[in-house]
């Protein structure tokens, strides 16, 4: 179990879920945190959707907003699934550009963000990248079955 550190200047972290297991991202959560609250990323911007909307009207500035509210909620851990939605909706220099910020826009947050994402190379950060999430100590991979 991973013991969150808030002292932390970084609160962002990635959990990374292999395919077969897509349909397990709360349970794959609660393992690694228990206390989390889940949080669907489908479901946040369907509430926030108008009616009539026809696409997705997706920006990074407008996302990494979203995520500043759900991190100063309270001094949780929040893990953000269904983000393929999210990350799909980017083309890749926009999703590169989204991946950036997720790893250093968020330094006085009240909460710690979980960010869970599906182990496949067009959604991820590039590999130089990754190795950052990894060395810092705030990339976690769940386990295939």
């Amino acid at each position: 179990m991973w013991k969150p550190d808030w002292t932390r200047r970084d609160k962002t972290h990635l959990l990374i879920i292999p395919r077969e297991r897509f349909a397990e991202q709360t349970l794959l959560t609660y393992a690694l945190a228990p206390s989390a609250v889940v949080v669907d990323w489908r479901e946040e911007f369907l509430r926030e959707a108008r009616p009539t909307q026809k696409r997705l009207s997706l920006t990074v500035a407008g996302e990494i907003d979203r995520l500043t509210r759900i991190g100063n909620r309270d001094k949780r851990i929040y893990s953000i699934i269904n983000t393929e939605y999210l990350l799909a909706g980017f083309d890749e220099r926009t999703r590169d550009q989204f991946w950036r910020s997720l790893w250093s826009d968020f330094p006085h947050l009240k909460g710690i963000l979980l960010f869970t994402v599906l182990d496949a190379p067009a959604m991820l950060p590039d590999k130089l990248t990754l190795a950052d999430w990894q060395a810092d100590g705030r990339l976690f991979r769940a386990g295939s079955k």
